[in-house]
């Protein structure tokens, strides 16, 4: 019960940050934590003062983060979805990295609290990053409004050549997992004659850390490389079928109007 008392020295304390917006997420660069507020980016800096041992500092004044989910860490910064753009943090500096895309961060649903689901994670291998998210408009059709709950879209960027890519899927968090054996003829479910990777590939070993991404229903997909080991299985659960009314019951199925099944 006194483990930490801010009246008394030596048992912890506070310091406010100089802002009215809540903190959003937050993420070490090097030995700073770096903050991110809903319209602006702070770092706690250490100031080797008995007194006053840490301090608020502002990096950026516009951009900031909606979504805590989002931020992926890097060697050099720390990488997110901002309020007005994909924007990348090195404890100095806040920019935007989406110049490409520029109008994309704003298909982001903002209802049901869409900002909020949003999900990232970096792909060491693939040298990639996925962002999932809900998205507002049919930008194919250009017609369709969504009110979604869950995530409709997995953005990718490659972080190599600053590309972007775009695919629809339903994802609603990101993770990683190791298998705890390698991958044998024996278990493998395909054919020899349809592999393209090399045997001797490193996705064929234990350990290997694939992404996994899970869903609304609660089931967990494995982001491999080995093709039809991470293939997502084109099925959805059904609880009811109504054949007076033509109605099929799907649980947080998260299609759309439109959408052919």
């Amino acid at each position: 019960a006194t483990s930490w008392r801010s009246d008394v020295v030596g048992k912890g304390g506070f310091i406010d940050a100089p802002t009215q917006e809540i903190i959003v997420s937050a993420e070490f660069v090097k030995d700073t934590l770096v903050v991110y507020f809903e319209r602006s980016t702070w770092q706690l800096v250490y100031t080797n003062n008995e007194t006053l041992p840490f301090v608020w500092q502002k990096i950026n004044t516009e951009l900031g983060s909606e979504s805590t989910f989002s931020i992926v860490p890097f060697d050099r910064g720390a990488l997110g979805i901002g309020n007005y753009g994909i924007i990348t943090t090195d404890s100095v500096n806040v920019v935007r990295i989406d110049e490409k895309i520029p109008d994309e961060v704003f298909q982001i649903q903002n209802i049901n609290n869409g900002v909020k689901r949003v999900s990232g994670i970096r792909d060491y291998n693939s040298q990639l990053v996925y962002f999932s998210y809900p998205m507002k408009v049919d930008e194919d059709g250009e017609s369709t409004t969504y009110t979604l709950t869950y995530p409709n879209q997995v953005l990718v960027y490659n972080y190599l050549d600053h590309s972007w890519a775009e695919f629809d899927d339903c994802f609603t968090c990101f993770g990683y997992w190791q298998r705890f054996s390698d991958v044998t003829w024996a278990n493998l479910p395909v054919s020899w004659q349809s592999r393209t990777a090399a045997w001797n590939s490193q996705v064929f070993q234990g350990r290997y850390p694939d992404v996994i991404a899970g869903n609304q229903r609660g089931f967990v997909l494995v982001f491999s490389q080995l093709e039809d080991l991470g293939q997502n299985v084109p099925s959805i659960p059904i609880s009811d079928i109504t054949t007076a009314s033509y109605t099929i019951t799907a649980p947080d199925h998260n299609f759309v109007n439109n959408q052919y099944v």
